[in-house]
């Protein structure tokens, strides 16, 4: 039997990491069972010694496609491993790529579950336990929990116990003599460092402890979680270093940087005499160090979360407060007295432990693949084969267009003109691209372009709110206002920046620059002006929902949009003025963006309505040619074909995300890839706008095929278009 395990593959072996390695050679131990290790990695390149390890690059679209065919090819089962945030795309939903295209039975495991998960959580672990062949519990926790909230089908829930590796050790004096325990009390800890370790109050408790017990030492070993650092740093070790020198405890007190190998571990866990896990928060579904304790016969000291309620049980470990300094002060006083009781403890964690090793857990294991194996997923989605025509790279090619002041207008092919410098609107754009990505991925190289673009917009708004339409090479502001058009559009980024920002910092940047130059939103004339405003203004009231100035903003837009559409509408012309451009399409999003906000019953209605009347005009043949720009279209003007301008498709792209997202409806994600499929050659002419050569987008459809300037409006709206569609396709496989 063929078993693959999906696992997050962090070589600093994060928790989960080191269980599925574990869990690997435990399997290879049963007679007839071959594994493969399928990591999930944040980086392009795993160096560890695991053997058989096929690698799928966390952010990496393409990578889950690909390893569709690798698993259907080689496994018998597929074993998966989950938790929050260990997989790419928005919410971890590239993982569902999997499910959907497998045709063989999937297990999965959760490591990470909360009883008041967002909606999004919510959903996509309800898809996973109806997509699941079988789903593993922990515990009985685990069990109610995936049951009662998150409504799998309880007949596919197993509880099967975290499984723990075989051990031979020596004697626990022995062990404490070789770790230089002899004439000392021990308090260990263990685990990846971050804010959700209570280690304050444990530092806060040791001097107390100290008085009673100056032969006390506290020892913590763990490095600082991944995300913690992308996050922070090292400010909380800091923290902690600050507070252990006004301890004055410095040589009792040892944390200690280091990641150890699952031997190392066990020796500290039986050598110490207090074992204590201290988390903040109630709702940790299992702990592999805490499950390893007690296999390991630790005397056991713990915050209540639901693994140690479950564990700890019948007087097998003690319960402290990850708040009370207190209570944990004498708790560790009063155990550390009674020999007897922490004689007692062990014996009892170690009676019960037993059932977590490897050699108690693996014939339940072998009971459920037995079950599994022939119960085949056959509902596999056959568009994957078509997924695989759409690039899976990044875009490195806007890096050449950007250099530290912000985006480059214009290059031929992949060389930047500089005598053309900067527009506003495309490093609006430009902001907006890495404000989606970064919500996406989390991925540092978004956080600093964020940083970049956020900070020209800074440097090109005026005193007056208005924006300069572009800069000089050499850093010289062109006098006048940008368009209005481009003054909406700027709004746009801004807002949402504030309804997606990777930090507090930039969402007061955004929110000063934004209220700086609101005031002009009444003055706007033009459809695309208002349009694009209107949807900065929406964005903002996602996170400011009770600010009635700008409520008030959005509501007469839509007003006035409204009142035009139906003062314009005429005998099939059904369109909010006498004339129609293909970038004015993008005012049937602002209306289904600020619908929510406005007291316009048929804002939605309306925008629906004007996008009928553009797909009549575009859509044809199943695919899109859009509306030229020789001419504008109108009740007695027929369509110019040519030039089809890049930017203009990214209004159809964004309108159809938004629907699908609002309906569910399958014929707009169909239309969405459609739009985005117009960038790669599903268009009038069959030719690709989209340059595989270098990842740039090529400015126009002409009559003669696509132009050769490759501008940067145009590959930033391919690029959005691009992590639209992904965002899109990802949400199209929850189970609704």
């Amino acid at each position: 039997m063929n078993i693959s395990i999906i696992s997050p593959y962090d070589i600093e072996r994060n928790g989960i990491t080191s269980y599925a390695v574990s869990f690997q050679k435990a399997l290879n131990s049963i007679s007839g069972v071959k594994t493969k290790m399928v990591g999930v990695v944040d980086s392009d390149f795993v160096n560890d010694c695991c053997e058989s390890i096929v690698v799928i690059r966390k952010n990496s679209f393409s990578d889950y496609i690909n390893a569709v065919s690798v698993l259907n090819e080689w496994s018998d089962i597929v074993f998966i491993q989950h938790s929050h945030d260990s997989f790419g795309g928005e919410n971890g939903n590239f993982i569902l790529m999997l499910f959907k295209g497998v045709k063989k039975p999937i297990i999965t495991s959760f490591h990470q579950l909360t009883q008041e998960p967002s909606i999004a959580r919510k959903r996509q672990i309800e898809t996973i336990g109806q997509l699941s062949t079988a789903v593993v519990a922990f515990s009985n926790q685990a069990f109610e929990v995936l049951d009662h909230i998150y409504k799998v089908p309880s007949e596919k829930i197993v509880k099967i116990d975290y499984g723990v590796s075989e051990f031979n050790h020596l004697g626990r004096e022995e062990l404490r003599s070789n770790l230089g325990f002899d004439s000392k009390k021990i308090i260990f800890s263990y685990g990846f460092l971050n804010r959700e370790k209570a280690l304050q109050t444990i530092l806060n408790a040791l001097p107390s402890v100290n008085i009673k017990h100056p032969d006390v030492e506290f020892v913590f070993i763990g490095q600082t979680d991944s995300y913690t650092i992308k996050k922070e740093g090292e400010a909380y070790r800091f923290e902690l270093n600050l507070m252990l020198q006004k301890s004055g405890l410095t040589n009792r007190i040892h944390l200690i940087n280091k990641y150890v190998e699952e031997e190392e571990l066990q020796r500290y866990l039986i050598a110490c005499d207090l074992f204590i896990t201290p988390y903040i928060g109630h709702s940790h579904i299992q702990s592999s160090v805490l499950t390893q304790g007690m296999a390991l016969g630790a005397a056991i000291v713990s915050t209540p979360f639901w693994h140690s309620n479950e564990l700890l049980s019948d007087n097998r470990g003690e319960f402290v407060s990850e708040t009370s300094t207190e209570m944990v002060s004498e708790k560790i006083i009063s155990l550390l007295a009674n020999g007897s009781k922490l004689v007692k403890m062990r014996q009892s964690a170690s009676d019960y432990g037993k059932h977590f090793k490897w050699s108690k857990i693996l014939p339940k294991y072998q009971k459920l693949f037995q079950r599994c194996v022939d119960e085949v997923n056959n509902d596999v989605v056959e568009k994957f084969n078509e997924l695989l025509l759409i690039p899976g790279a990044e875009p490195n090619y806007l890096n050449k267009l950007t250099d530290t002041t912000g985006m480059i207008q214009n290059a031929i092919s992949a060389i930047p003109f500089l005598k053309d410098g900067y527009r506003i609107e495309d490093n609006a754009l430009a902001l907006m691209l890495y404000v989606r990505k970064f919500k996406m991925f989390g991925d540092s190289q978004s956080f600093d372009k964020i940083n970049l673009f956020l900070s020209f917009i800074q440097y090109m708004q005026k005193d007056d709110g208005g924006f300069s339409p572009s800069l000089s090479y050499d850093r010289q502001r062109h006098k006048g206002d940008c368009s209005e058009g481009a003054f909406g559009l700027t709004l746009w980024a801004l807002g949402e920046l504030m309804a997606n920002s990777p930090n507090s910092t930039y969402v007061q940047i955004a929110k000063d620059l934004f209220f700086n130059s609101v005031h002009i939103v009444p003055l706007l004339t033009s459809v695309k002006g208002m349009a694009n405003a209107l949807l900065g203004i929406a964005n903002y009231l996602k996170v400011s929902k009770g600010d009635e100035l700008m409520i008030n903003y959005a509501d007469k837009i839509v007003k006035q949009l409204v009142m035009q559409f139906n003062d314009e509408s005429d005998r099939g012309w059904e369109w909010f003025s006498s004339s129609f451009s293909q970038d004015d399409a993008i005012v049937c999003l602002s209306l289904l963006e600020a619908a929510p906000f406005s007291k316009s019953k048929n804002a939605i209605d309306i925008a629906v309505k004007g996008l009928t009347f553009i797909e009549s005009q575009v859509f044809i043949n199943n695919f899109f040619s859009l509306v030229g720009s020789k001419s504008k279209l109108t009740q007695v003007a027929k369509k110019e074909e040519f030039d089809q301008y890049s930017i203009d498709m990214l209004p159809m792209v964004l309108i159809y995300e938004k629907l699908f997202k609002i309906t569910g409806n399958q014929d707009y994600l169909k239309k969405h890839k459609s739009a985005l499929m117009w960038f790669l050659g599903d268009n009038s002419l069959r030719k690709s706008l989209y340059d595989h050569s270098d990842g740039g987008c090529f400015q126009c459809l002409t009559k003669n095929g696509p132009n050769k300037q490759e501008g940067a409006d145009s590959s930033l709206a391919f690029w959005i278009s691009y992590y639209s569609y992904i965002s899109t396709f990802s949400e199209g496989l929850m189970v609704r």
